[in-house]
């Protein structure tokens, strides 16, 4: 077949086009830089960031035989740093008037909120909502399954200015409707000292990016 579309070998419709060509994890996703931090997400596992605890855990999950890896493993997930400030703006607001009361405000479509004096903190609490089911498995269920949904995943995460309220938003980069809720309400978009650098991060080296690092080509 010259065009295999999205059939794998056995005629069954995956993702994934035939022939398939194993990569290691931290290879197997390639990114836009910007909207996105880096390129090529890889394994930062050590750090208080969002993104280094998300990783963390979906490693971990996997070395720890959960029932949420599968079979090719769960690659390192990536950050949309292009809508970090419109989150800050929702987990602003939501702090003061409710969890999720801005819901949908940067594009998103499934978001987990919570307290901590880091973000590691916060994805530890989701994490700890890991429960056994009717069959005593193990499973990540509540604010744990987006911590470990399978495939190639990006996030972006927001914190409010004083009480360490976060918003992790899932699975979406809604650039143009961050931009544009930012335009259009300026005063409530903000950055913090834990804001994520918008240089594109170099995955060869082991940390986050800083403001020093390379330009996004």
């Amino acid at each position: 077949m010259s065009h295999p579309g999205n059939a794998n070998c056995f005629g069954e419709r995956y993702a994934s086009v035939c022939p398939c060509v194993p990569k290691p994890l931290d290879e197997a996703c390639e990114w836009d830089c910007p909207p996105h931090h880096t390129t090529r997400a890889v394994w930062k596992t050590a750090g208080t960031s969002c993104v280094e605890r998300i990783n963390y855990w979906r490693k971990k999950a996997c070395e720890d035989g959960w029932v949420e890896c599968p079979p090719a493993g769960l690659p390192p997930m990536v950050e949309c740093t292009a809508c970090h400030e419109c989150a800050n703006s929702e987990a602003e607001w939501d702090a003061d008037h409710g969890a999720h009361s801005s819901f949908q405000r940067c594009g998103e479509m499934v978001q987990g909120e919570g307290g901590g004096a880091t973000c590691a903190d916060v994805i530890d609490s989701f994490v700890s909502e890991r429960a056994p089911d009717e069959d005593g498995i193990m499973r990540c269920t509540g604010h744990c399954g987006p911590i470990v949904a399978h495939g190639c995943q990006t996030f972006h995460w927001g914190k409010d200015r004083d009480s360490g309220f976060h918003t992790l938003n899932w699975r979406s980069c809604n650039v143009d409707q961050c931009q544009s809720f930012c335009d259009e309400k300026p005063g409530a978009c903000f950055t913090h000292d834990t804001s994520p650098s918008m240089v594109c991060d170099d995955p060869n080296l082991d940390s986050e990016p800083g403001p020093e690092g390379p330009p996004c080509p």
